[in-house]
């Protein structure tokens, strides 16, 4: 079930009712998520409101966006992993091995809320760093500001990106 893994779920459900119901963010005071930054809220509402129940978003179609953000977030590791090792097989099956056991992937394929668009952006962010860094084109130092901000716009975990990405 939805609750499962979330000790915070029913915070983002009465974020995306909120949205769903005013089209706007709530203040930090209007609930337990009300401080989260929007990026997943704005996302997640449309989506949920098209199979929308009981005037609630559907759950079924949002654990389904965590779990696709969470296969997603594993093809961007992968893409890491080939990144950091190159082409050496024994090396790259252990990294995808651990990748894979990674627990926030596991656990937050399943689970309703901002953690698995964070992860998939931070992803994206530190592999875009890593493609700058080992090619030296600004494109890709951009691709990694972009992918930060819009991690930060997610949740603030992406802020941790951000010292590095400036360094």
């Amino acid at each position: 079930p939805a609750t499962l893994r979330a000790h915070d779920f029913q915070g983002h459900m009465d974020y995306l009712g909120f949205v769903l119901e005013h089209g706007r963010i709530p203040t930090a005071t209007q609930g337990f998520q009300g401080y989260q930054p929007p990026l997943y809220y704005f996302i997640a509402a449309p989506i949920a409101a098209q199979v929308e129940t009981g005037g609630r978003p559907d759950l079924g179609v949002l654990q389904q966006l965590a779990l696709w953000t969470g296969v997603l977030s594993l093809g961007v590791g992968l893409w890491v992993g080939r990144l950091l090792l190159g082409a050496r097989p024994g090396r790259l099956a252990l990294f995808s091995l651990g990748l894979a056991s990674f627990p926030e992937l596991v656990l937050g394929a399943s689970r309703v809320g901002n953690d698995g668009l964070v992860q998939l952006l931070i992803f994206l962010g530190f592999a875009g760093l890593l493609c700058w860094w080992q090619t030296g084109r600004a494109r890709w130092w951009f691709f990694a500001a972009a992918a930060t901000g819009l991690g930060v716009l997610t949740k603030s975990n992406a802020l941790v990106l951000l010292p590095i990405a400036l360094g």
